[in-house]
């Protein structure tokens, strides 16, 4: 089985597009997942913006499946644009409401293509609609036992979603709103509802995710903790790929690069993913930029080759990670051909409105009348 990945993806300087059009119309893919951000915004406009995106990928869209989740940039009008644009989403997870009214689900959901059971989430959740965090997360849990007991049949478990758990760009996409993906909310003095305990008690290979516009793929990481390997990993490998092109360019790396990250670059580009088996999924990361930049375009950038013989829950498998003999001999690369050529990239300037959220109250929707939005 083959499929793409690309994060991120705008009306304006869309770079990836014509390299995926083309491996679509070569055949040489069956899907395509797009981990949120379409159109910048599919609002504006008055929705024509989204019209236009909707234009853009109808060859891609008319020849594979184009399978989605959203992202902070599909927030207007509680995301009505998103939810109604893709409503062919493979729903098992009743309804929502937006502004236009009552739609299924592709909030969250989840399907079975081949070897891999396929977890779409909405991190916006926790920024936009906190009394959904419960159902969601209650729901993942239950989809996740499920799928442990169907690991034979699909072996590989990915979730995609938009906003990062691990990332190392200079804003608070990487800090803050991680944290409150990492850890969950403040419910009565605890913290609660967290994704990355879940991720890792129940076997989650790959997290695939946008939100940051660069690429940074991590080694097995739990707790910050990494042992550096590909080869049967003993926690999940987290994937950002958010730079297929927008109009508002790149997310600089101004922190050193830590310990559990092993390969970012800020050239746009996709993901093509190869999955051989039910032990092995080949990995490459292919520059697709029309620009002018020093990246070459058709470049393959990162080439890695993830075995797995033990899927399931990782304490069951490998024991604690603490405990596993770590590397130390092996540092991450950074691949900047803006810094090696001298040349300035179009660096995204932060969006305040993606530091919003709405503080958790409680799972009841009417205790959120009024509420204002505070920021991380």
């Amino acid at each position: 089985m083959k499929l793409l990945m690309i994060g991120d993806m705008g009306t304006t300087n869309t770079q990836a597009l014509p390299a995926i059009t083309e491996v679509v119309l070569n055949q040489d893919t069956d899907f395509i997942v797009h981990v949120g951000d379409f159109a910048y915004d599919m609002y504006e406009e008055n929705g024509t913006r989204g019209d236009e995106f909707m234009r853009d990928i109808q060859t891609v869209s008319a020849n594979t499946p184009y399978m989605v989740c959203h992202g902070n940039h599909e927030s207007f009008y509680n995301f009505s644009h998103y939810t109604q644009r893709f409503r062919g989403q493979p729903s098992n997870t009743g309804t929502v409401w937006t502004s236009s009214g009552e739609c299924p689900n592709n909030w969250y959901y989840s399907y079975n293509v081949g070897l891999i059971h396929f977890i779409a989430l909405s991190t916006e959740i926790y920024f936009d609609f906190p009394y959904m965090i419960e159902e969601q997360y209650n729901w993942l849990i239950k989809d996740l036992m499920i799928a442990n007991m169907n690991r034979t049949q699909a072996p590989w478990v990915i979730v995609y979603m938009h906003r990062d758990l691990y990332c190392s760009a200079s804003s608070t996409h990487c800090t803050s709103e991680a944290d409150r993906l990492i850890y969950g909310v403040n419910v009565n003095g605890s913290m609660k509802y967290g994704l990355e305990d879940v991720f890792y008690n129940f076997g989650v290979d790959f997290i695939w995710t946008g939100h940051v516009h660069n690429y940074e793929r991590t080694w097995d990481v739990y707790h910050n903790m990494t042992t550096k390997t590909t080869t049967d990993m003993p926690a999940p490998t987290y994937i950002n790929n958010g730079d297929a092109g927008n109009r508002e360019g790149h997310a600089g790396f101004t922190q050193n690069q830590p310990t559990w990250s092993a390969y970012r670059t800020n050239c746009y580009s996709y993901s093509k993913i190869d999955v051989y088996n039910a032990t092995h999924i080949h990995f490459r990361q292919i520059v697709s930029d029309n620009e002018g930049s020093p990246c070459n375009n058709g470049d393959i950038l990162d080439d890695i080759v993830f075995i797995q013989h033990n899927h399931g829950p990782y304490s069951d498998n490998y024991g604690d990670i603490s405990q596993i003999n770590h590397a130390t001999n092996i540092n991450g690369i950074t691949y900047d051909a803006y810094m090696e050529n001298s040349m300035t990239p179009k660096i995204a300037k932060q969006d305040i409105e993606d530091t919003k959220y709405i503080p958790y109250i409680s799972n009841n929707k009417d205790d959120y009348i009024g509420v204002e939005p505070m920021y991380l």
